[in-house]
C-alpha cells in the first residue's frame, strides 16, 4: 500500500512540474494565478459616475432645434449629446477610449502578481517583460513627463488571435497611480482588419476621487477615425470637465464640464455642430471665441428634455437653447458651468492649440 501512495505523489508532482515552465534565467514562468487584487485600477466606470451616462437613460425624447435639425437630441445618432455621452456612440463617446484604455490594462493585470519582481513571464498567450525604471519617463505624444512611475512592462501576445502589443509604465502609491501607456492592437471592422493605436497618461487618487485621462488613437487605414481628449472627474463630487477633437465628418470639437451628483446639477456643453456631424463642423482645429453652439442644462433636462420649459414648434426652449457661443451670450451666463466652455477662461475650460493624431507615427514611443 505504501508504494502505491508513493507512486501517485511522484505522479501528482510531475503533473504538477508540466505546468510550470521556466527559462534559462528561472525568470519566465506561467503562473497558475496571473493577476492579484494589487493590479492597476480600470476607468470606465469612474467616467460614468461622473458624466450624463445616456447609456442609463430611460428617456430618450427627440429635441428639435431652431434651424429644424436634432443636432442636440438626446437620441439622435449624430447629436452631440447622444455623440458625447452614449456608449453605443463607441469612440466618438467619451467612453469608447476608455474602454480600450481599460482593456490594456486588463491584460496588463494578467501579470500583476509579478508586478514588483523584474522578469519575463508567459500567461496564456502573451508574454511580459517587467523592468523597473529609476528615471521620469517623457510622456509620448502629449509632452512633458510622469514623475511618479517605478516600473515599465511590455507586452506581447494576441487577444480572440488577433496581434496586440502594449507597453506601460506606471507607479501605485498608496492612494495614488499613474500611468503612461502605448498600445498597437488589431480589431476587425466593416469585415476589415485594422490596427489601432493609443497613447494614453492617467492618474487617479482614491483619497480624494480625482482622475484625470488624456488620450490620443488613431487606425492605420486611410480616412480612418482619429481622436483627441482629456478629461478630469471626481468620483466622490460627481464632476467633471472634458475636451475632445475628431475627425468625424470635416471635424468636430466639443468642450464640456458640470456635474452629474443631483437632478438639478447643472451641464454645459458646447460644440461645432448643430445638427449632425457634417453640419457646422470645422477641422478639429482649436475653437475661436465665438464658434459652436452650447446648451447649459440640468442632468434631469439632459435625461428627459420633456422636462424643458417648452420647446415649441420652433424647436428651442425658453431659455433658447441651444444658443450660438458668442462672447456677448457666455458673458451673461449666470451659471458657473459656463466656464467650462468659455475658452478664455484658462483656469476652467480644457480648450487646447493641438490636433488630433495625422498618423500612427506620431503616437510613437521611442
Amino acid at each position: 500500500m505504501k508504494t502505491y501512495v508513493q507512486l501517485f505523489l511522484f505522479i501528482m508532482i510531475l503533473g504538477l512540474s508540466g505546468i510550470i515552465t521556466c527559462s534559462d534565467d528561472d525568470s519566465s514562468t506561467t503562473p497558475l494565478i496571473g493577476s492579484s487584487d494589487d493590479g492597476l485600477s480600470p476607468y470606465l466606470d469612474d467616467v460614468k459616475s461622473c458624466t450624463p451616462d445616456l447609456g442609463s437613460s430611460r428617456v430618450m425624447e427627440q429635441w428639435i432645434t431652431s434651424d429644424g435639425g436634432d443636432g442636440w437630441s438626446t437620441n439622435a445618432t449624430y447629436g452631440v449629446l447622444k455623440k458625447l455621452f452614449h456608449p453605443d456612440s463607441g469612440n466618438e463617446s467619451v467612453y469608447g477610449p476608455v474602454e480600450t484604455v481599460d482593456n490594456y490594462i486588463d491584460w496588463i493585470n494578467n501579470f500583476s502578481n509579478y508586478f514588483d519582481s523584474p522578469g519575463t513571464y508567459t500567461y496564456e498567450n502573451m508574454s511580459a517583460t517587467i523592468e523597473e525604471i529609476t528615471e521620469a519617463v517623457t510622456i509620448p505624444y502629449f509632452g512633458g513627463t510622469e514623475n511618479n512611475v517605478d516600473t515599465q512592462l511590455t507586452i506581447i501576445g494576441t487577444n480572440n488571435d488577433l496581434p496586440i502589443s502594449i507597453r506601460i509604465a506606471f507607479g501605485i502609491d498608496d492612494n495614488n497611480e499613474y500611468i503612461v501607456c502605448y498600445g498597437q492592437h488589431q480589431y476587425v471592422s466593416d469585415e476589415e482588419t485594422q490596427t489601432g493605436y493609443t497613447i494614453c497618461h492617467a492618474t487617479r487618487n482614491d483619497a480624494t476621487g480625482d482622475i484625470s485621462i488624456e488620450l490620443a488613437s488613431i487606425a492605420d487605414k486611410t480616412d480612418v477615425f482619429k481622436i483627441r481628449y482629456k478629461f478630469e472627474g471626481n468620483t466622490t463630487e460627481n464632476t467633471f470637465r472634458l475636451t475632445q477633437k475628431t475627425n468625424a465628418a470635416t471635424g468636430w470639437c466639443v468642450l464640456a464640464g458640470g456635474s452629474v451628483a443631483e437632478d438639478l446639477s447643472k451641464i454645459a456643453v458646447r460644440a461645432t455642430d448643430n445638427a449632425d456631424s457634417s453640419t457646422g463642423a470645422n477641422d478639429g482645429s482649436n475653437l475661436d471665441e465665438t464658434e459652436g453652439y452650447y446648451v447649459i442644462l440640468t442632468k434631469e433636462e439632459i435625461y428627459d428634455p420633456s422636462t424643458l420649459d417648452t420647446q415649441g414648434e420652433s424647436g428651442t426652449t425658453d431659455d433658447g437653447w441651444p444658443k450660438e457661443a458668442t462672447t456677448s451670450n457666455l458673458d451673461a451666463e449666470s451659471d458657473t458651468e459656463a466656464n467650462y466652455i468659455d475658452v478664455r477662461d484658462t483656469t476652467n475650460c480644457l480648450n487646447w492649440t493641438d490636433e488630433y493624431p495625422s498618423s500612427p507615427e506620431d503616437l510613437a514611443w521611442e
